[in-house]
């Protein structure tokens, strides 16, 4: 924490074009250094049968997904298995499947020319409509607004 503060001073010491997104990068660290100090961000093991919905559901993403074909997969009655699921990460099964989803659109958003209604098709979204509403819920932005954003950021600084 200690040399990011110093980074960030000697960056912000100067000024230019790179020193906003240098900055951006190192408040960005030191927040999540901060953020890992705190307890329910220390490393810990997952039990066994929680790491089978998270498995699970990392496979089968782009899919329909239901609490009844998780729990035939996990041996779990579906009230236990999203008990121990949040108790356990925080949040329920559907909020890591949406989180997830909107992870992989991220990637596909930055990385690829695909169009919003492939991304949502290709991460498992019904429609063009649920991925904006998830995306806006979590991001605070629309899809096509965060690939703009991003675009833009690298573009700068290829300048």
């Amino acid at each position: 924490f200690n040399e990011l503060f110093k980074e960030l001073f000697l960056v912000n010491r100067q000024s230019g074009r790179q020193a906003e997104i240098l900055t951006n990068r190192i408040l960005t660290d030191m927040l999540t250094e901060l953020l890992l100090c705190l307890p329910q961000y220390t490393t810990r093991e997952l039990s066994k049968e929680v790491a089978a919905v998270i498995r699970y559901v990392e496979r089968h993403y782009q899919e329909p997904i239901t609490l009844d074909e998780i729990s035939a997969y996990s041996c779990l009655s579906k009230y236990h298995m999203s008990r121990i699921f949040t108790k356990e990460m925080g949040f329920s099964i559907f909020t890591y499947l949406k989180r997830y989803r909107i992870d992989i659109a991220k990637r596909l958003l930055l990385c690829s020319d695909l169009n919003i209604n492939e991304i949502a098709d290709a991460v498992g979204f019904e429609n063009h409509s649920s991925l904006y509403r998830c995306f806006r819920e979590l991001e605070d932005l629309s899809p096509t607004e965060y690939r703009k954003h991003w675009r833009n950021l690298v573009e700068q600084e290829g300048q």
